[in-house]
């Protein structure tokens, strides 16, 4: 159930990276990180978020007391029926990287094993 705190306007990106397409390739990953990244990518295209999320600079998602930072995670969570926390606060650190540096970076940090193939 949503806290019904309504979504602010975003604020204005400090580092956002703008290579963020609107339908993502993300056939490097494995099945089970693709299927939550792309849900989660998609919900926060859907809401609008990338820049709350360039903007992100708290050492952690899951004890954040931004209300609107809990609403997006609220969101990014019901999007996807099978996350924990745990990788629900995976989830947003893939997605705050991607709104920092961009998909291409983010698959290049893939590509050189900088970030995990399997759990």
């Amino acid at each position: 159930m949503s806290s019904n705190v309504p979504l602010r306007p975003p604020t204005p990106p400090i580092t956002a990276h703008r290579d963020r397409p609107i339908q993502p390739d993300l056939s490097f990953l494995d099945q089970i990180t693709s299927n939550m990244v792309y849900s989660a990518y998609i919900c926060i295209n859907k809401i609008e978020a990338w820049d709350a999320l360039a903007n992100f600079d708290e050492d952690s998602f899951i004890f954040c007391q931004d209300p609107y930072i809990q609403e997006i995670m609220y969101k990014v969570k019901d999007s996807y029926n099978s996350h924990t926390g745990a990788s629900l606060a995976l989830t947003m650190r893939q997605l705050e990287y991607i709104a920092k540096r961009g998909l291409t970076e983010y698959r290049a940090l893939y590509d050189k094993n900088v970030i995990s193939h399997t759990y």
